[in-house]
């Protein structure tokens, strides 16, 4: 917020890079802030699981490495096992009255904005939603032509933002490009 001046209620953002450049983690950070200030989200990862998601943010709202939890509380001390049980007691809370939602897999355009719209209908303090992994999405998997199926979809989301008042924030992975 500090760098962009905040964000608008129909904002649509595209986080692209290549593997390993940080677009899972600057999506984390921003999962973690929204839950620091109890402001509604909606998850879908076509990469990671649900259980990992929630892992690293976790770790995150707990100021700790996320293998330290992936390892099952090893050599924790008692401060740190209270601020990882006090986070996960959190996440469920919102997740129970539903102002979080995760979602894992492949799905169609068309199915995230129709549970994005169905979880905003259940709590309007879902403000902003995300979608991890583009090229999960079916009419990418199933297109002869990749890029204009990403156009395709960027398109539909920004139609959506506009129309639904609805920050949506996608992430692409950029692949290398082929030397002919």
């Amino acid at each position: 917020d500090t760098l962009m001046q905040g964000t608008t209620e129909n904002d649509f953002m595209c986080v692209a890079g290549i593997p390993g450049s940080g677009k899972s983690s600057l999506i984390n950070t921003s999962l973690k802030y929204l839950i620091e200030q109890e402001i509604g989200f909606f998850f879908w990862s076509g990469e990671m699981t649900i259980l990992q998601t929630k892992a690293r943010l976790i770790a995150a709202l707990s100021n700790i490495e996320a293998w330290r939890i992936e390892k099952k509380f090893t050599k924790l001390n008692q401060d740190l096992k209270d601020k990882i049980i006090f986070w996960s007691k959190k996440i469920h809370e919102l997740e129970q009255d539903g102002s979080v939602v995760f979602r894992e897999g492949k799905m169609s355009v068309n199915q995230f904005q129709g549970e994005v719209l169905q979880a905003r209908f259940k709590n309007d303090k879902i403000k902003v939603a995300f979608a991890d992994a583009m090229r999960l999405f079916t009419e990418v998997l199933d297109a002869r032509d990749e890029e204009q199926a990403m156009g395709k979809v960027c398109r539909a989301l920004r139609t959506f933002c506009n129309v639904r008042k609805m920050r949506v924030v996608l992430v692409a992975q950029l692949v290398k490009a082929r030397r002919s």
